[in-house]
Order: structure tokens, then sequence, then C-alpha cells
């Protein structure tokens, strides 16, 4: 029995860990899509080793988590929310944005993007491993050591039947 309408929930689990569910049953529109994903499924966990910690299908659920860094106080500081495409998932089990590229380096989105754009004003040493960054960069951010009262959080696009549609495979 299904106990929500809604199609998605979510909450705060941390900082930055936000715990999603999908209802599966509202999800898909057919017994053939939803046979598909059934069948794609494991291919699916199996391709990122991150999508085992990240994603559990519960029966008619699937849990997952993703990023959200959004101060829940507020102050003077004038208010910035950069919202971002897909979190990787490295950055999901790592706790943090951009935590590093895939061979363990500062991620160039801080390095290159953020530090130049002089918008957060936070941690960009170069000489501090991407882990002290990254924590570095949580806590200025959480207490307000920005420019701005800054949040971060992510858009979760999945392929569904709408966009099968429109891409002219549905």
């Amino acid at each position: 029995m299904i106990k929500s309408k809604n199609i998605l929930n979510y909450r705060q689990e941390g900082p930055i860990k936000l715990k999603c569910t999908i209802h599966l049953d509202y999800l898909f529109s057919s017994d053939t899509d939803r046979k598909k994903f059934e069948k794609n499924w494991p291919k699916f966990i199996k391709s990122d080793p991150n999508n085992q910690k990240i994603y559990k299908k519960k029966g008619n659920k699937l849990v997952y988590y993703s990023e959200q860094l959004i101060p829940s106080k507020t102050n003077n500081k004038p208010p910035l929310l950069l919202v971002l495409g897909n979190p990787a998932g490295h950055s999901v089990t790592n706790g943090m944005f951009f935590a590093f590229e895939g061979d363990g380096r500062e991620h160039r989105s801080w390095k290159h993007i953020l530090s130049q754009a002089n918008i957060l004003n936070i941690s960009f040493n170069e000489k501090l491993k991407p882990k002290t960054l990254n924590r570095k960069r949580r806590e200025q951010m959480l207490t307000w050591i920005t420019i701005h009262r800054s949040g971060l959080d992510c858009v979760c696009s999945y392929r569904c039947q709408v966009l099968l549609v429109v891409n002219g495979e549905g």
C-alpha cells in the first residue's frame, strides 16, 4: 500500500547529504517501462563503484543520496544559490560538491571556475589535499565565512518516459 502520492520525497540527513525516495509505482506509466528498469538495474548498479553506496531499491521505492548545501539560517549577506547538474557519485560519497577529479586531484570547478569568479571567497590553497580543502570549504559555507550567504544544490536528471518520447525513442 502506497502511503504517499508524491513521486519524490526527500530530507536532509546531514550538512550536505540529501536522502531522496522515488516511488517507482508513480514513475513508470506502463509495465513494459518498469520491466526495462528492473532488467537494467543490475547493470546500472555495477556501472560505477559508488552506485552501490548511493542507490538502493527497496520494494517499490528507489532510495538514493544526493548533495545539497544550503545554510538554514539567514543573515544580511546577499543570498547566492548555485544550482548544478547531476552530482558525481564520488562527490556524494565524499560529502562535498566537486570532491576531486577522477585521479584524485583538485576538481577543475573549484580550481579554474569558482576561484576565478571570486563569488564564494573560500579556500583555494593548492598546497592542501582536496579532502582537506573540501572539509574547509564545507565549514566555511555552513558558517558563512563567504561573501554571500551561499548554497549549492543539484538537479538530478534521469532518463524517463517523457525524454524517450521527446528524443523519438518512445
